[in-house]
């Protein structure tokens, strides 16, 4: 029976080693065929934060805002972002992203580079617009229908992204006023008032303070210019954290405005990017240094360097870290691509 039993394993190894060999000798194209026709029908787009919001996660799961949603019991599914802000916004369009992650992939007619299918797609959005996405899942080429429909808005610049707890900052008196029929926004005087009465936040004209022991996320505001109303979020922080970079590369052009750094909370789910703005000449190393700042909610900092200000497609530096001590508001990092600040 022992010897009888040896055989039998015997014969089960070898046919185990041999559907081995037969898979590794399909061809790549039919075993990606077999793990789309596993996928599930759930649709998702990954991007920037600024349409998401929240950047580039390549998963569904709690992230129900960016998944298509079917229509009725149709093969049809859609995705509506109701107010997007004119710019260009970077995104992928994913199957099963919780299986899958970036590998099963559906795509739109502007890719951001029309000669290398792995590109990032690109919505242009010149106006502010509502915009939806549509696909049929039994599409065999995997194509994503983008509409736009304009829609009023305030657009603003150079308002405070966060108010720290204890302090006070300075809302935008002015904004592009956008009525949702032309090409053009004009600039208006705004006023403010908050959605609602709320313990230790003060609004006085255009200045918005938020006392110590604030225990909200964050102050909504009602931003009006004649009869238009909308509302404003901007996000209280109990510390922020104020960073001064200097990045160099002796490869990329060390000019203003070419490169950006990306940052991300190493462990959490927050990101900005610093815009390299300004030049820093060095004369002792004889080099030029490329200079951004920017103030953060964060001490956990993930860094990336980005050749192309705005783009991953251009080359970037691998994730560097850095943490900055909990009892410091302020910190400066020298950068250097490759290395560790």
């Amino acid at each position: 029976m022992k010897g009888e039993t040896r055989k039998q394993t015997s014969r089960i190894i070898s046919l185990a080693l041999m559907l081995a060999m037969l898979i590794t000798l399909l061809p790549a194209g039919l075993v990606t065929a077999r793990a789309e026709e596993s996928s599930k029908n759930v649709f998702a787009v990954v991007g920037e934060e600024a349409l998401t919001g929240v950047s580039w996660s390549p998963t569904a799961e709690g992230n129900e805002k960016n998944v298509f949603v079917q229509e009725g019991g149709t093969s049809k599914y859609s995705l509506t972002y109701s107010s997007v802000k004119p710019g260009n916004y970077e995104f992928k369009i994913l199957q099963d992203p919780d299986t899958f992650k970036w590998d099963a992939r559906w795509c739109t007619d502007h890719l951001k580079d029309s000669s290398n299918a792995k590109s990032n797609d690109l919505l242009e959005v010149k106006v502010p617009s509502k915009i939806t996405f549509t696909l049929d899942a039994s599409d065999p080429d995997h194509k994503v229908l983008v509409s736009a429909e304009k829609i009023p808005m305030l657009v603003f610049s150079g308002q405070p992204e966060q108010v720290t707890a204890g302090a006070e900052v300075a809302l935008a008196k002015e904004a592009s006023y956008y009525d949702g029929e032309t090409e053009e926004g004009s600039s208006v005087a705004v006023t403010y008032s908050l959605a609602k009465e709320q313990e230790k936040v003060t609004l006085d004209g255009n200045k918005l303070q938020v006392a110590k022991g604030y225990t909200g996320e964050q102050v909504d505001l009602i931003a009006t210019y004649k009869d238009y109303q909308q509302k404003i979020r901007i996000p209280v922080v109990a510390q922020e954290y104020d960073v001064t970079l200097y990045f160099y590369n002796k490869d990329w052009p060390m000019e203003a405005g070419k490169s950006d750094v990306y940052l991300f909370e190493n462990g959490g789910g927050k990101n900005n990017v610093i815009a390299l703005d300004d030049t820093y000449e060095d004369k002792e190393n004889g080099i030029t240094w490329v200079k951004g700042h920017i103030k953060v909610s964060y001490n956990e900092l993930g860094i990336i360097a980005r050749k192309k200000a705005g783009s991953w497609d251009a080359g970037q530096d691998g994730n560097r870290y850095f943490n900055i001590p909990e009892d410091a508001d302020s910190v400066t990092l020298w950068y250097v691509f490759g290395k560790t600040p």
